[in-house]
């Protein structure tokens, strides 16, 4: 159904419930209606804009509040490398406080917070990352009893670029790019300890 044809089936409700006002009367419904609706669709477009912005990584619920798995390595059987890091809010090295030696898997348990930042970088090459994107954690939810996600924005994205940084905050953030990019193109990486 069209906005216009919802528009009409409306004013005719209006119409039948006030009594016959007047075109005037019926012209404002109008209006004001067909403004209400273009309201509604900015704001519609403004929030699935931000929602593809927008990425969730599990994390569990520790003591300290929330912990991130950093996680990767290159798989050269398949050809394709991902990893997952996290940072401080100002690029800093996060606590660790659980460590698991996976191939291509966990490494190490972060604590994180709002404002910290996770990279993802996958890549097709040990030699050269295809995407490098930069996430800032803005809270955390329960999905499911038990189980908890980070709700994070993308505030940084290699190929194509997009940043919302300034360049002081990019700088700060070139360690966690590169540690992201090296677990990334690590061949089958086992044990992730003092890098991250």
């Amino acid at each position: 159904m069209t906005y216009e044809r919802k528009i009409d089936i409306m004013v005719a409700a209006f119409c039948a419930a006030q009594g016959d006002q007047g075109e005037a009367w019926e012209a404002g419904i109008r209006k004001g209606l067909i403004d209400g609706f273009l309201r509604i669709r900015r704001l519609e477009m403004a929030e699935g804009a931000a929602e593809a912005r927008c990425c969730f990584f599990p994390v569990e619920r520790i003591q300290e509040g929330f912990g991130i798995w950093n996680s990767g390595g290159y798989d050269s059987r398949h050809g394709i490398g991902r990893s997952v890091a996290a940072a401080g809010m100002d690029g800093e090295k996060l606590r660790q406080i659980r460590y698991v030696a996976e191939r291509n898997g966990r490494h190490s348990l972060a604590v994180v917070y709002p404002g910290c930042y996770i990279a993802v970088s996958v890549s097709r090459d040990m030699h050269d990352p295809a995407s490098i994107a930069v996430y800032r954690v803005e809270g955390f939810q329960e999905t499911e009893p038990g189980v908890y996600q980070a709700r994070a924005a993308r505030v940084y994205q290699m190929e194509p670029y997009y940043s919302s940084l300034s360049e002081a905050q990019e700088k700060r953030l070139e360690r966690l790019i590169r540690v992201s990019v090296w677990i990334a193109t690590t061949p089958d990486l086992y044990k992730l300890r003092d890098k991250v």
